[in-house]
């Protein structure tokens, strides 16, 4: 599966030009600029036969900001490469687009699923073609967006992991011990425990395309989703907080995104009062957070950041972390706030032991 956002592709751009807190100026924008068509063709033509099939996600858009005698050319611009690859179209119900799709199926023939506000699916539509149907419900069995961006970052997720990302006890490295235990190779981390291998964000994120991938699944987890009037002016948390540098790695593309505020609150350590007492004249006292994590292994590294949070006063919303090893879990947040974009332990054969 190959999934194309517009949206990013239009907060790319900004980024680009300079703009700091693209959603704002996209907020109440309507898709369709010659510019917007521009970006889908080139992102459709970079579309491989083995990604099939392709998705184009326009569920954040209610509006179509296309001159009427120039709909057809936009349709059929996204007709082929979706007939090729057996996509479809995620779409807004009652928008625009969707009634654009509807009227135009005779001649261009898009399968698409719609979607309310709240991201509930409304219809799968496929014409009056009831094997085109079965297909797309086959292709497309979530009931929700919210699952659907789940599953996508997941398998997004998964292919940084092949991407240098992992480092091992096998290979050479400046960056930890390597020992053996039992005949078998581990790591030696700081704390004294050992690990099969580390997975490294920094390392995973090289291309500035796949941080921005990866940043743009995050902020769907920090808004609860993307929606053109909801958008920058209401969230359930003001404050994005990270707990070390490789999280921070991310969380500056998140807000250069959002523009939402960022702290970071590294190498915490043993937490005498007098700290305790100074940091609660920061920002963060009172604050609205959400903790972005890049890994989390057993747990306890996250409740040393919330033990931190609660003393000064920080309401901590919800944890987002990028690579769930699911060894152990937090004690200081209900599994109802953790929201893992990727469980990978099985895949990588993750081992997290003492001596």
């Amino acid at each position: 599966m190959k999934v194309v956002d517009p949206l990013k592709l239009a907060i790319a751009r900004e980024l680009r030009s300079g703009q700091f807190n693209p959603l704002a100026r996209l907020r109440d924008y309507d898709y369709g600029t010659l510019q917007h068509e521009r970006d889908l063709r080139l992102a459709l033509e970079a579309i491989l036969p083995h990604e099939s099939p392709a998705v184009i996600d326009f569920t954040p858009f209610s509006a179509l900001s296309i001159a009427p005698d120039r709909v057809s050319a936009f349709l059929e611009l996204m007709a082929s490469p979706l007939s090729s690859s057996d996509g479809f179209a995620l779409v807004r119900g009652e928008s625009k687009l969707e009634k654009a799709l509807r009227e135009e199926w005779s001649h261009v023939h898009i399968p698409f699923i719609s979607f309310d506000r709240e991201g509930n699916l409304v219809e799968r539509f496929a014409g009056h073609n009831s094997k085109l149907l079965v297909d797309l419900q086959t292709r497309f069995p979530f009931s929700t967006l919210l699952e659907f961006r789940q599953f996508w970052s997941d398998r997004l997720f998964r292919k940084y992991l092949s991407a240098g990302g992992i480092i091992l006890p096998t290979e050479s490295n400046g960056f930890f011990v390597k020992t053996e235990i039992e005949g078998k190779p581990f790591l030696q981390m700081d704390n004294g425990m050992y690990t099969s291998c580390y997975l490294s964000i920094k390392h995973m994120l090289t291309r500035p395309q796949d941080l921005l991938d990866c940043a743009y699944e995050v902020t769907y987890r920090l808004l609860g989703g993307y929606c053109d009037d909801t958008i920058s002016h209401t969230r359930d948390v003001d404050t994005l907080v990270v707990a070390n540098q490789s999280s921070l790695f991310v969380a500056a593309a998140v807000q250069a995104i959002t523009g939402i505020q960022l702290c970071v609150i590294d190498k915490v350590g043993p937490i005498p009062a007098k700290r305790i007492s100074a940091a609660r004249n920061t920002v963060l006292s009172g604050a609205r957070a959400a903790l972005l994590a890049e890994v989390m292994a057993t747990g306890a590294e996250i409740d040393k950041a919330l033990m931190v949070l609660n003393a000064i006063d920080t309401e901590v919303c919800q944890v987002i972390c990028c690579f769930n090893l699911s060894i152990g879990r937090p004690f200081l947040v209900s599994p109802e706030s953790i929201f893992s974009l990727c469980t990978p332990r099985e895949e990588i054969r993750y081992v997290y032991r003492s001596g």
